[in-house]
Formats: structure tokens, sequence, C-alpha cells
């Protein structure tokens, strides 16, 4: 998500790791979360950062793979329009 400029949801799936390992699901394969929590944090803000690990955190493994499949297609939408 970060390499589409999308920190919020790279944000947001920090805090939705725990959620998925969790749970044993296997729904994160291949999304990489290059950037460190630090950089996150400096690029979003504290706060705002915070508050999307708190939302992924407060996913169950449903909700988080609606979530990020909407996002994905979004994503592949935008760049096809570009």
């Amino acid at each position: 998500m970060e390499s589409y400029g999308d920190d919020d949801t790279s944000a947001m799936l920090r805090g939705a790791r725990a959620v998925v390992s969790g749970r044993g699901v296997i729904a994160l394969v291949g999304l990489q979360l290059a950037a460190t929590e630090d950089e996150l944090r400096r690029r979003i803000g504290r706060e705002r950062y915070d508050a999307q690990v708190a939302l992924g955190a407060s996913m169950d493994a449903d909700q988080l793979l609606t979530f990020v499949g909407e996002r994905v297609r979004r994503l592949l939408q935008d760049d096809a329009d570009s």
C-alpha cells in the first residue's frame, strides 16, 4: 500500500497484523509493509497513525479481508485510469 502512497492503510494494516496472525488467517501474503513505524508516523502524524493502527486492531478477519479487497480494487482502478 505504501508504494501507492496509501500510508493510512499501511498504518491500519500494522494494527490488523495481530488480528490476522492471532486467528491463523494468512491474508496479507504479498503485501509489504516496507516503511518503518517511525517513518509512517512522521509522514501521517502520530495521532493519525495511532488511530489507523487502532482501527486495524479492531477489525475481525472478515472485516479486514473486505477492507483490503476494496482498497486493492480502488488502487488498481486508479492505476488503470492513469
